[in-house]
């Protein structure tokens, strides 16, 4: 329903599930570059299948830099993943997400995609607090047209 509308802006309506449709493109292609412009950190991940615990959050953690990464490694991984969410937070504008591949995701790693909503939405009153907006972004079917808008 949200599509990848208003991820500018602070929103409680802070998970968006995305099918693959051909308006999306545009409309990501005219807004990252405005999001990173705003100082709001954009990160994408392709579902890769058999990572195991983790392999999403390094994946977002390597994207953006994060302090603790890798996760996979270390004990209760989420929970660091989840502070350094927080950590971030403090340190940019706002925050989009965008996990392509979604629906092999949710598939094949359920536990590991109900525990990236999980911490997701732990940390996502710091940024609702602040008045800065914080999404995530579900790519149900795999696009790489919207892989290329993150490569530029």
């Amino acid at each position: 329903m949200l599509d990848y509308a208003g991820l500018e802006r602070v929103s409680s309506g802070c998970i968006h599930f995305v099918h693959d449709h051909i308006e999306n493109i545009p409309l990501l292609r005219d807004v990252i570059p405005e999001l990173r412009r705003k100082g709001i950190a954009c990160a994408y991940v392709r579902y890769a299948p058999g990572g195991g615990v983790g392999t999403i959050a390094d994946e977002i953690g390597e994207r953006l830099a994060l302090d603790h990464r890798p996760y996979a490694s270390g004990r209760r991984p989420w929970i660091r993943f989840l502070d350094d969410l927080i950590g971030l937070s403090f340190r940019v504008a706002g925050l989009v997400l965008i996990i392509d591949d979604a629906d092999a995701f949710l598939a094949a790693d359920r536990d590991e995609a109900f525990n990236l909503i999980e911490a997701f939405l732990i940390q996502f009153h710091h940024w609702f607090e602040k008045e800065k907006p914080c999404h995530l972004c579900f790519q149900l079917e795999p696009n790489p047209l919207i892989e290329q808008v993150f490569q530029k």
